[in-house]
């Protein structure tokens, strides 16, 4: 969002003759700076399907703000759900019948609204029939 501010210039020379200048200039607001993913941490690094695992999602904002985490993925029989801390998440995969790549979006969002969005992608691997 803009502010405009107006500055009034008054110039007066030794004869006491004045000019005035009066000129508006639009300025950004600031509203801080996004927040950083620094990292995704798995419990595990191999993932298999019918299986259970938790991401982390470490991040921090440079203004100290609080933030909010939403975690997506693009297949949609993977259940993510939130657990008990904001930052931390349970994701649960269907058996595939076959190895099936999932890709993860993970955003962060600080007060001011400002994001930082990182994907990880897990390759996880069909049960095999026992």
């Amino acid at each position: 969002m803009a502010t405009d501010i107006t500055y009034t210039i008054v110039v007066t020379n030794e004869d006491l003759r004045t000019d005035t200048e009066i000129f508006t200039k639009s300025v950004e607001d600031y509203a801080g700076d996004p927040p950083v993913i620094n990292s995704l941490v798995w419990d595990h690094e191999n993932h298999s399907a019918s299986g259970t695992y938790q991401l982390t999602i470490n991040a921090t904002d440079p203004n100290s703000q609080d933030l909010t985490y939403d975690v997506v993925c693009d297949e949609g029989s993977t259940t993510i759900t939130q657990t008990g801390t904001l930052n931390i998440w349970s994701v649960t995969y269907p058996n595939f019948g076959s190895d099936t790549t999932v890709v993860f979006t993970i955003t962060v969002t600080n007060e001011d609204l400002l994001t930082d969005v990182d994907t990880d992608t897990k390759v996880v691997a069909a049960e095999q029939p026992g």
